[in-house]
């Protein structure tokens, strides 16, 4: 993925403050249907070090339980706070 130098967090313990304070991630998984998107509350341990791992609860009515492969990587998105701003909003 493109991360432009501006946006780049090299930092682990702010990614895991991120992760602590808003864990609610969109998990992005392939499988043999495609690419599939949904959103999973995801807790961090932080070890094993420097990265720690993910856990988090899967329904049994979501496909994406017994779809999930171990040798294929996941990929989930943890989102900062969002606001949206009006096309006609104006700084005057």
């Amino acid at each position: 993925m493109y991360i432009p130098s501006q946006f780049e967090q090299p930092d682990i313990e702010v990614m895991h403050e991120l992760i602590r304070n808003r864990p609610l991630a969109t998990l992005v998984t392939l499988d043999s249907n495609g690419i599939n998107a949904n959103h999973i509350p995801l807790h961090l341990s932080p070890m094993p070090e420097p990265f720690g791992v993910l856990r988090g609860h899967i329904a049994r009515a979501n496909p994406l339980w017994h779809d999930l492969a171990a040798d294929v990587e996941t990929l989930a998105i943890f989102h900062g706070p969002d606001a949206y701003i009006s096309p006609s909003w104006s700084c005057d």
